[in-house]
């Protein structure tokens, strides 16, 4: 369970380091090492195969789409409530008459 964790953290840490916050996994081994500085191996997280570790993660914290050369690891993203998003406008427009008596 440990080691799915500290693959998960290491994972998110890939995720995080692209700009859209996902990738394929024909990307994963590269990715894995520009980011790290290491070579990526399931067996460093106590599993053989990268699908293991894929099936072992949380829903809520990593999606994985898609099938075979097209497996699409990503982040997910979470919609705003309406009450969120008014709340940024009102927050846009105080910054906005901040910033004009400047």
């Amino acid at each position: 369970r440990a080691q799915v964790r500290r693959f998960t953290s290491d994972l998110l840490r890939v995720l995080k380091s692209q700009a859209s916050k996902q990738l394929l996994v024909s990307e994963l081994h590269q990715l894995f090492e520009r980011t790290l500085g290491r070579t990526f191996d399931p067996v460093d997280y106590g599993l053989c195969y990268l699908e293991d570790l894929l099936s072992q993660l949380s829903a809520n914290i990593v999606l994985v789409s898609g099938e075979g050369s097209e497996l699409t690891i990503a982040i997910p993203k979470r919609e705003q409530t309406p009450e969120e998003i008014e709340r940024t406008k009102q927050f846009a427009s105080q910054v906005i008459e901040l910033l004009s008596h400047t």
